[in-house]
């Protein structure tokens, strides 16, 4: 085959993908560096280049992708661990090739100890809410939206402490509270400790309840994960809602004692001390772009210019004609200055707690009987349950625990960050894309991926404040805020599973080839010990130290000692072991040394020889050539001396017993010598002091003794490692033999010898010889008490879980310890107790398993006697069979507790509703009647799916319609003019709703991916509409019509383009994000909504109207408005009495109308197609779809495209109506999740549930809207209604409340204790409501309001078999 045929097959051979992201790489680095390439043609100026941007991440990450799937053996492994750092040095080399096409320098700047303890803070800001969700995830598997309110909810327990009077100090006897007590520069922790573990508790206590009443009936009920997850949106607009309201919008800060938030309340890192590496106390500054700075002198001979450029770095050139010298200074790429970092004692306090709460939750999971039983319910719940284990109550510990642990992240969060309610959703996605990147369910993953994602943050803000101001974009600094929703794509694009999924099988493949864990004891020796070799040293000097270090280990470690006592020969570097065979051992030996010499002597003057200019550099290179030839040589002579020292090593099969033992004694001997050597060594320079040259040369004499004497230790303890290994396993089995009884005793007889020879050591002290082989015999005694301790316990393990309970032994002995410090008696001047020691004391006697079974064995025990009385058991099933008891208790609190009239009435509905026989009735009746309106409408045969039919489902969309409209016509209004206003604004909003529903439909309801991105395609569109049609006089207008520019003279249309952007970005999101699984698709969707809300407020090509530095974009052109204005609006209003022009608003509900009814028959079409029936398969079975030969991928990227495009258009429609596109707009709390609020109360897979969910949730924000306004009207409707709703309120907060609250707490947030003054804030109530909307909708149907309606045959009835013909036809079908 010739050469050419060769190089056609080997192209031929790469992948097209590879070789278009290979051209898309090279134009890209070309466009960047010379301001050209491909898209050079049609676009020019700032969107080149951010085009180009992209082009080249993109086409660069697909490289990478495609490198690590065809990579094999230990390159892959290293290549995924190492793809962090791989996907920042390919945004540094895009940075460098930017800048250098744009002829400027970015030089962003790293204290680097900043850098790494602000990545620790906010790894750990983002592992308080992750940890909780991995952790919910893990058992339950369901991503749970309402994590960041339950920490949040742990940040407001530490402010309520923080104003309680419990935690006071006198102040001349007057009580006075710790955050106004003045600073003394002494830290006081006790309300610190109290204020994180009541957070912890009761945090956890609301996770609980929350699981009982919520999660635990879908668990019943089968429930599917989205459907739990959306759950928790609802109770995440809940609690958010709850906290609003009693605490407000305002900020607050967490304040133990006045002292903390002082500036010397913080520690200083310098560099001279021992444990501090040298690094950290550096400030890095790094150049991107051009490097060189010239600079022109008239004050110079030529001479001197010549002198100049003769300096390192530096060139010159002397101008003949003008006699001026060109001085060109090149920069280096990098530069390190000294500085000292501060890191404050509340950022550290986060960083500590948070990521120790996580390190003792992974202990809990891998090394305790719960945390088995929770991988168990995790893989299996049924299996689970069928072994014994209560699954239900290991979801009720799941659930205390992954909300104690965020509440407890919250109360240290709320010390360091001003919290409000809306702080939650800023941590909440991040903390997702932690949960994603680190893999849906794995603890150590996340926690891995909290301190990746975190330092990318922190190594990110530095660069988008040093590029942002050299490319005129200082706003680029809000960037930092969407780098973890970057990061987490760019890391799917290379690992769709995540990180923790990758490590998991790279763990098992370790396991397959019989190469042990990946965090196996040697492994993390080997990570530490690295990290040991940089942390105190440089990066390169350390990564050396760290290679020679494992090269003796890994030579000591081939060192087999039993059945082949022999060591691996290495391998020979070419002719230089040639050589060395020509040696005899006594040359081999001598080389050894010489070569050893010589590496130490190089070293002594490479470092003693310093300087600048070229004879020192040519020095250097000598010095390092030695280095090398030194290294070449050692390394030779060791391999050559192998097979000398297999010579005196006899292979173990050789000798009988007698000679084994011979040679263990052998060693033993060697042990003794070794360990007499290195004390007698010791003693005696310890007892021979002086000065001189003999007293120095002694010194040496006894450093080479002590030397020898530990060398000669540690070879014979390693030759002997299997005789000491067979010796301590059979000490261990022996142990496990022992009885019970006599393990206690072995462990307290070991303990008490051990306290005994260091009581013996601490009152034996002296000088002399004599004190010193003492004090041997004691450290002797010591290490063998310890260890016969430690292999005891490890040894008695099961008897000691089955007696003591360690947790509560740590518990008890830590607040023993720690109770000056937390004990409030004990730390100021105050009358409140705690009583710390008595709960120490408590712990202890109930971590004595006998004793706790005893007390609470009493209740049961009585209990049980009670059960056993026949006539109590039957009354009690009676009572349960007939009563709700939960229900009924809580009707009767609120009959009888609650002061209000309307609330009391509820009080008696739900007694009625807790009586199990009148529901039943009721709910009898309700179905006999409903069945009764279906045959009454319907035929028998369709009569029996109701809602469910197509008939069904129209009639019940019609009642709805007609009701919601009603409901619409019949909010009041002042005038005509305002009401048309009113019901025009009402048509746009449920239209739009509407219409971002139906994309929202096709995506989640008929395709089966779970989108939570819907703005992010409504966001585009209206982005785009907006930009292109503003007009052209305006700053960043382009001047297109907004529908159809043809009426103007032009072609051009701002909302066609809105669709066509939108449904590109939907085709292109399908390429990295369709083969993701549902949950991973789900967070990456809201995470590209984040990024264009983020956008908006960083990028200032994305506004116009108003000017680059107002955000957002406005002044927009709207739909025919000067059409309207000068010919329609006086007659419309005329024709409607509305006794002025009519508003534009009436002609955009036209509009909106007209577009709702074309896309919802577009959208009915597709899904009556064949296309449609493809996209529901794919929603049941993807796998089964696909043997059908249907092209799963193809068929999901056109649904997200169409969805998109939908979406764009709905977004369209909806900037039209607020006349501006701000940031808050994209916000998910006003965008997406009133969106998903209208999917599930409508109905999935319904378009016309998805009219109704939009109209409901459209009339829910009017008419709380009007509720606001009504309580300054009292001739409004709601106006009562809102007095009783502040009436409550009040009460609510001063009586409720207020019992268990402060009245400090209660004057912090409404500055008043008047009830009359106390209100309740409309707008966070209707956030409550949406959620119980949703809420509710999920409990009592999950199939919505108006559910899919299925294919079904037209005629059921006519079959043979069926239920009306079954008794007129046999089992062949034939008539009777």
């Amino acid at each position: 085959m010739s050469r050419a045929a060769l190089t056609r097959d080997s192209w031929d051979s790469i992948p097209v993908g590879l070789k278009f992201a290979f051209l898309a790489f090279f134009d890209a680095s070309l466009g960047l560096r010379y301001e050209s390439g491909i898209f050079s043609l049609l676009i020019h100026g700032d969107p080149l280049w951010i085009l180009q941007f992209f082009e080249y991440v993109i086409s660069s990450m697909y490289i990478l992708y495609w490198l690590l799937n065809n990579l094999q053996g230990w390159f892959r492994a290293i290549a995924f661990v190492s793809s962090p750092i791989f996907i920042l040095l390919i945004f540094a080399f895009c940075l460098e090739q930017l800048f250098v096409g744009q002829e400027s320098t970015a030089s962003p700047t790293f204290n680097l100890a900043s850098t790494l303890f602000s990545g620790f803070y906010w790894g750990a800001a983002y592992l308080a809410i992750a940890a909780g969700l991995t952790l919910t995830y893990k058992v339950q598997r369901f991503g749970n939206f309402a994590q960041a309110e339950i920490m949040l909810f742990g940040a407001y327990v530490g402010f309520t402490m923080m104003w309680s009077p419990f935690f006071y100090t006198l102040v001349n006897d007057r009580k006075v509270l710790n955050i106004d007590v003045s600073k003394d520069e002494v830290l006081t922790w006790d309300l610190l400790f109290w204020a994180c573990v009541t957070g912890f508790v009761l945090t956890g206590l609301l996770g609980v309840l929350i699981d009982r009443l919520i999660y635990s009936r879908f668990r019943k009920n089968h429930a599917i994960p989205q459907t739990m997850m959306i759950a928790s949106l609802g109770i995440a607009m809940i609690l958010r809602g709850i906290l609003y309201i009693r605490y407000g919008a305002s900020q607050h800060l967490f304040v133990p004692d006045i002292d903390w938030r002082l500036s010397t309340s913080r520690h200083e890192f310098p560099g001279d001390k021992w444990w501090w590496p040298s690094i950290l106390s550096q400030t890095a500054r790094f150049r991107f772009g051009e490097r060189t700075v010239e600079k022109s002198h008239d004050d110079m001979d030529k001479t001197a210019c010549i002198e100049e450029g003769k300096l390192d770095n530096f060139s010159s050139s002397w101008d003949i004609e003008s006699e001026i010298c060109n001085v060109t200074e090149y920069l280096p790429f990098y530069e390190i200055q000294d500085s000292t970092y501060y890191l404050q004692y509340t950022k550290a306090a986060l960083i500590i707690g948070v990521f120790a709460s996580v390190v003792l939750l992974l202990i809990v999971l891998n090394m305790t009987r719960l945390g088995r039983q929770m991988r168990a319910v995790a893989d299996n719940p049924d299996l689970a349950a069928s072994s014994g284990i209560n699954v239900e109550r290991v979801h009720m510990t799941c659930a205390f625990l992954s909300a104690g642990i965020s509440g407890f992240g919250g109360v240290l969060f709320g010390m360091y960050v001003r919290v409000n309610p809306e702080v939650g959703l800023s941590i909440l996605l991040p903390a997702f894309s932690v949960i994603v990147l680190g893999t849906l369910g794995s603890v150590r993953g996340v926690l891995i991926a909290a301190i990746i994602v975190g330092l990318v943050r922190s190594i990110s803000e530095p660069i988008l404040i040093g590029t942002g101001s050299v490319l005129d974009r200082p706003s680029y600094a809000a960037f930092g805020e969407a780098m973890p929703y970057m990061f987490l794509i760019a890391v799917l694009m290379i690992m769709p599973k995540g990180l923790g999924d990758a490590l998991e099988n790279w763990q098992i493949e370790r396991a397959r080839n019989r190469q042990g864990s990946i965090f196996s004891l040697g492994n993390v020796s080997l990570f530490i010990l690295l990290i040991i070799c940089i942390w105190k040293s440089t990066l390169v000097f350390g990564l050396i130290l760290w290679s020679i270090l494992i090269f003796w280990f890994y030579l000591l470690s081939h060192i087999k000692v039993g059945y082949s006592n022999t060591i691996p020969i290495l391998p020979e570097l070419p002719y230089v072991g040639d050589q060395f065979r020509r040696f005899s051992s006594s040359q081999k030996l001598s080389i050894f040394v010489a070569a050893l010499f010589q590496i130490t002597v190089v070293s002594i003057l490479d470092g003693l020889t310093s300087g600048t200019g070229t004879a020192y550099l040519l020095v250097d290179y000598v010095f390092f050539l030695l280095s090398i030839v030194g290294i070449i040589t050692l390394y030779s002579s060791i391999a050559s001396l192998i097979p000398e020292l297999n010579k005196i090593i006899t292979p173990a099969r050789a000798l009988s017993l007698e000679e084994k033992e011979g040679k263990y004694s052998q060693r033993m001997q060697f042990l003794v010598s070794g360990f007499l050597v290195t004390f007698v060594s010791y003693g005696a320079d310890y007892l021979v002091r002086g000065s001189g040259t003999i007293y120095y040369l002694i010194d040496v004499i006894f450093l080479l003794l002590e030397i020898f004497g530990l060398v000669l230790v540690v070879i014979t303890l390693f030759l002997s490692r299997s005789k000491l290994r067979s010796f301590f396993d059979s000490f261990g089995t022996k142990v496990k033999a022992l009885p019970e009884v006599q393990k206690w005793a072995m462990i307290i007889g070991c303990i008490v010898f051990t306290a005994f020879v260091y009581f013996l050591d601490t009152v034996t002290s002296g000088s002399g010889i004599i004190y010193y082989i003492i004090d041997l015999v004691y450290l002797v005694f010591l290490l063998l008490g310890v260890t016969s301790t430690i292999i005891t316990v490890i040894n008695s393990k099961a008897e000691i879980d089955h007696r003591l309970n360690l947790v509560f032994v740590l518990i008890g002995v830590l607040l023993l310890y720690f109770e000056d410090m937390i004990e409030p008696g004990l730390v100021r001047d105050t009358e409140s107790k705690m009583y710390v020691k008595e709960i120490a004391y408590l712990f202890l006697i109930l971590s004595f398993n006998d004793v706790r079974r005893l007390i609470f064995s009493i209740p049961s025990r009585v209990l049980d006697g009670i059960d056993q009385n026949e006539s109590f058991r039957n009354l009690k099933e009676g009572v349960l069979t007939n009563v709700n008891p939960y229900v009924f208790l809580f009707g009767i609190i609120l009959l009888l507790y609650v002061p209000f009239g309307q609330i009391k009435m509820l009080g008696f509905f739900f007694i009625l509703y807790s009586i199990n026989p009148f529901t039943d009735f009721v709910s009898e009746k309700a179905g006999r009647l409903q069945s009764n309106l279906w045959n009454a409408i319907m035929p028998p045969s369709k009569a029996q799916y109701g809602r469910s039919s197509e008939r069904g489902s129209w009639v019940t969309f019609a009642f709805f319609l007609v009701l919601l409209i009603y409901v619409a016509w019949w909010l009041p209004s002042v005038t005509n003019f305002t009401k048309s206003m009113q019901l025009s604004r009402i048509i746009v909003l449920v239209c739009a709703f509407s219409i971002l529903a139906f994309s929202l439909n096709l995506h989640t309801g008929i395709t089966g991916m779970t989108n939570f991105g819907v703005i992010f395609f409504a966001g585009i569109g209206a982005i785009t509409m907006g930009i292109l049609t503003v007009p052209e006089y305006r700053p960043g207008g382009q001047g297109w019509s907004p529908i159809f520019g043809i009426f103007n003279g032009d072609f051009t249309s701002g909302i066609l383009a809105a669709v066509i952007v939108s449904g590109l970005a939907g085709w292109l999101l399908a390429y990295p994000t369709a083969r993701l699984r549902m949950d991973y698709f789900a967070i990456v969707t809201i995470s590209l909504g984040e990024i264009v809300r983020i956008s908006m407020r960083a990028e200032p090509l994305l506004r116009a109207g108003t000017g680059t530095t107002a955000i957002g974009i406005q002044m927009y052109d709207l739909p025919l408005e000067h059409w309207w204005v000068s010919t329609m609006d006086d007659s419309v209003g005329e024709w409607f009495n509305l006794g002025q022009a009519a508003p534009y608003t009436v002609l955009l509900a036209a509009i909106a109308l007209l577009s709702f009814f074309l896309v919802w028959t577009l959208a009915e079409m597709m899904l009556a197609s064949p296309w449609g029936r493809i996209l529901r398969a794919i929603r049941e079975d993807e796998e089964v779809t696909m043997h059908h030969g249907h092209n799963v991928f193809k068929h999901k990227a056109m649904s997200l495209a169409v969805g998109g495009a939908i979406a764009g258009f709905g977004g369209g429609i909806w900037a039209w109506l607020n006349m501006s596109v701000l940031d808050d707009f994209i916000s998910p709390v006003k965008s997406t999740f009133l969106i998903w609020a209208a999917f599930i109360v409508g109905g999935r897979a319904n378009n016309r549930g998805m009219v109704i969910g939009a109209f409901i949730i459209v009339l829910t924000e009017f008419v709380f809207n009007l509720m606001v306004v009504a309580r300054g009207d009292i001739d409004s409707q709601f106006h009562d209604s809102v007095v009783g709703i502040d009436e409550f309120f009040a009460w609510l907060i001063l009586e409720v409340i207020g019992s268990v609250n402060s009245d400090i707490s209660i004057t912090e947030i409404f500055g008043t204790l008047d009830p009359d003054k106390l209100q309740m804030n409309l707008v966070y109530l209707k956030l409550v409501m949406i959620g119980l909307v949703i809420l509710v909708s999920l409990m009592l149907s999950e199939k919505g309001l108006l559910p899919e309606v299925p294919k079904r045959p037209e005629n059921p009835g006519s079959h043979p078999f069926s239920h009306d013909n079954a008794e007129k036809v046999d089992f062949k079908g034939r008539e009777k």
